[in-house]
């Protein structure tokens, strides 16, 4: 008992991080993941305690932190599959990464055993010399800037070509959605109301994007970096118009 004891105090505290790809403010596909959780590793939790945080890499900020953590694995995004789960040790660096939910679910159980021990795991960084360490963050980021570029050159012309039949009217709301998203069907609703109630004055045109096509998750990307759209608002539905952006 008492050995058993001192495995358990020197067991470390082992943070992950779950990364995965929700556009949807109606859904939790977190939940299948929380699921293995409870059948897995919570009945271990007292002897090898952990923490998870959740990201969404929809949300540019936490696709930015993606990346950093792909970056200290030496990983590429094409290397990986959502969902990602992913290891940290205790000076904050990505030491192990799961990837996808059959994976992290036949593997967790054991990869937290070997976390929670003490020097069980040399991460890609410190496993690599100085000079290939920066030649291979220098590749990583050089491609990950290109591909940025190449995305995004267009989304200008994409908003004005949406927007420009529409010059005869100052009331233009662009509105993102997506497919079985209950909160996007009341939206759309709500828009299709606001249209049959409104005044032959002042129209009101209604430009709606799925973003399930990948040049309206580009446009929409942009539309909340140049509105400030708060990070735990970045999913859809979601409707801009000329005062802002309305969640």
């Amino acid at each position: 008992m008492a050995s058993q004891n001192t495995e358990q105090k020197n067991n470390l505290m082992v943070q992950m991080e779950y990364y995965q790809y929700n556009v949807c403010a109606s859904c939790h596909p977190e939940d299948d993941f929380f699921a293995v959780v409870s059948d897995t590793i919570s009945p271990i939790k007292q002897k090898y305690p952990y923490e998870i945080a959740v990201y969404n890499t929809f949300r540019a900020e936490d696709k930015k932190r993606f990346e950093k953590r792909l970056q200290e694995l030496m990983l590429k995004e094409a290397d990986v599959s959502l969902p990602t789960l992913i290891m940290i040790s205790e000076d904050s660096e990505a030491l192990v990464c799961l990837s996808g939910l059959d994976e992290i679910k036949e593997k967790l159980e054991d990869t937290l055993k070997q976390a929670a021990k003490p020097g069980q795991f040399v991460s890609s960084e410190a496993a690599l010399e100085s000079d290939e360490k920066t030649e291979a963050a220098s590749l990583i980021e050089n491609e990950s800037q290109n591909q940025m570029q190449i995305s995004s050159s267009d989304w200008k012309e994409q908003l004005r070509e949406a927007v420009s039949k529409d010059k005869s009217s100052d009331s233009v709301i662009l509105y993102f959605s997506t497919v079985s998203c209950t909160d996007c069907s009341e939206v759309k609703s709500l828009l299709k109301k606001m249209t049959d109630e409104q005044t032959t004055k002042k129209p009101l045109v209604i430009h709606e994007f799925n973003i399930a096509e990948e040049d309206n998750v580009v446009l929409l990307q942009k539309l909340f970096s140049i509105y400030d759209v708060a990070s735990d608002k970045q999913q859809v539905p979601i409707v801009f118009f000329s005062g802002g952006s309305q969640v």
